[in-house]
């Protein structure tokens, strides 16, 4: 037993020390051509994005996708979600759909909200909030993803 101890005690405590920073690991990338803005909260160089938006400056097809976690949504589920910060706040109407590689996630393709650009740009935390329940971001480099979305997106 004492050599499962002192085995499984330091493994516990590096897991426990590496998880603040796997929170780190998430910042605000934007990705800019003609064709798109993409602005996503993501582990840079992997495909751990769990909040992005896009648009199409052609078009003006601006849409969002939120990964809230497998244990949150459930396919098929469709309601009001809540993004605000203390620069102000915009409900969309999302839906769940599949994804084989992430699992369920919530999908919206609104118009664009000029709301957008103070909710993303003038807070320091984005909270996301349906079912009763929320999740915070911090916001620490979305200004410049918000600036680019109400440009390409503006109507």
């Amino acid at each position: 037993m004492r050599s499962f101890l002192a085995i499984a005690l330091p493994l516990l405590a590096s897991v426990a020390l590496a998880t603040p920073a796997l929170a780190d690991a998430y910042s605000w990338q934007l990705r800019q051509s003609p064709e798109s803005v993409v602005v996503a909260y993501e582990v840079p160089d992997t495909d751990d994005q769990p909040l992005a938006f896009f648009c199409t400056p052609d078009s003006k097809a601006f849409s969002i996708n939120y990964l809230p976690g497998v244990d949150r949504i459930r396919k098929g589920w469709q309601g009001v979600v809540s993004f605000s910060s203390e620069g102000g706040q915009v409900d969309v109407t999302m839906q769940a759909v599949e994804d084989e590689l992430n699992g369920p996630s919530l999908e919206a393709k609104p118009d664009f909200d000029p709301d957008w650009s103070a909710v993303l740009g003038k807070g320091r935390t984005l909270k996301i909030g349906f079912l009763g329940k929320s999740e915070k971001i911090k916001l620490t480099g979305a200004s410049r993803g918000a600036a680019a979305l109400a440009k390409a997106c503006s109507r």
